[in-house]
């Protein structure tokens, strides 16, 4: 499961997530990676405003080499949830739920999608600099990596319409 995160990297050529999506993307075996639909809007979005118009063949390219998720309403409320326990944004919570809703590792750089102990399966693919620089944004407070205790405990993350843990019960 591909986040926004290392697709951008591979499309600006920034390593190790370069070589590793050229991996995935080009594996003669195996299914194709998955991707949100809404994780695609976000690089559409992005790629538009770095290059304009320009590259958007870059976009249906990668909607070809991908299989582009489309989610049910069962998995907007799931993102729905996860952004509000883990205070991440609506992309971060639609690739989490993706990834959860397919069984599948989420592929990803954001800080926000690897803190230590998150409930789902991930591959970080920051170089070490990064990690450190990551690290030591949230040590000092300049990056938020924030979760609500109760969501850590809650089997919301496998049946969505049963929801967080009333914290007031």
């Amino acid at each position: 499961m591909l986040d926004a995160w290392p697709i951008l990297e591979y499309y600006r050529g920034h390593e190790p997530s370069a070589t590793a999506v050229t991996r995935l993307i080009t594996q003669d075996s195996g299914p194709q990676p998955i991707m949100s639909v809404i994780n695609l809007a976000e690089i559409c979005n992005a790629v538009t405003k770095y290059k304009g118009l320009s590259d958007s063949l870059f976009v249906v390219w990668l909607s070809e080499v991908a299989t582009i998720d489309r989610p049910s309403s069962d998995l907007g409320i799931l993102a729905g949830r996860i952004k509000t326990s883990y205070h991440m944004s609506l992309g971060d919570s639609f690739a989490v739920a993706t990834a959860i809703q397919h069984d599948a590792v989420l592929w990803t750089g954001d800080a926000e999608l690897l803190f230590e102990g998150c409930p789902w399966l991930t591959h970080d693919l920051r170089d070490d600099d990064l990690r450190s620089k990551h690290a030591k944004e949230i040590a000092e407070g300049r990056k938020k990596v924030s979760i609500r205790p109760a969501a850590m405990k809650s089997t919301f993350l496998t049946n969505p319409l049963q929801g967080p843990p009333n914290p007031n019960p």
